[in-house]
Parts: C-alpha cells; structure tokens; sequence
C-alpha cells in the first residue's frame, strides 16, 4: 500500500516490531510466513532479528491457502490481510489506524474502527 493512493496508512516498521515482538514472547520457535506485492520495502522494514521466511507464489488463491493454514497473523492494511486473519482463526494483530484522515477510505469506517476488525484482534 506504499504511495497507494487510495487513502491507506502504510504500516510502520514500529507495530511491524511490536506484532512479531507480541508473538516471540508468548510462542516459542515462532516463524513469520510473509506475502507481500512490495517485498523489497517488506524486507527493509522487517526486524532482522527473527526468523522470516517469503512467500513468492503467483497465484493469490495459493498465497491464501499457505497463509491460513498459519497458527496466527500479522496484518497490516487492506482487505487481503483482513481475510487471511480470519481465515487463520488464530491470534491477530492488526495496525490500528489503516486509513489516512480527511479522505474518502476514511469514511468508510466508523470513528474508532470497531466496525472492520474483529473484536478478538489485537490492536498494536
């Protein structure tokens, strides 16, 4: 979602660190499965203390099925991380304010959110 244009806030590197920190401290020998359209930027925001591994399926009915056969998420922005959360049916995190004030992404949510994530998530 970099320079996406639609009005989506790009997850920092910071809640990308507290996610997987969140996960590494509860769970041992935790693996973080990425997808990204943007793996050069993933990579260069991704803490290198961990174990990483990414996907480079072409298909994106393959990248889902990798994805929610995971024990947890991490998402970010957008819709393709909302569903692979819910697919997974484990613990999600999620990047609290996905969408920039003042445009029309916006206002398609309500004040706090509450209306697109899922009340079990776990917002960083």
């Amino acid at each position: 979602m970099v320079n996406n244009g639609l009005g989506f806030n790009v997850a920092t590197s910071e809640y990308l660190t507290r996610a997987m920190h969140y996960f590494n401290s509860k769970y041992q020998n935790v693996k973080f499965v990425i997808s990204s359209l943007d793996v050069p930027w993933t990579k260069a925001n991704m803490p290198n203390n961990t174990h990483l591994i990414y996907t480079s399926y072409p298909k994106r009915e393959i990248v889902v099925a990798t994805l929610a056969l995971c024990n947890h998420t991490i998402t970010t922005v957008g819709s393709f991380g909302w569903w692979i959360g819910w697919l997974t049916g484990g613990e999600v995190t999620y990047f609290k304010w996905p969408a920039k004030e003042g445009t029309f992404l916006r206002t398609q949510y309500s004040k706090d959110y509450s209306d697109f994530f899922y009340p079990g998530w776990i917002g960083t």
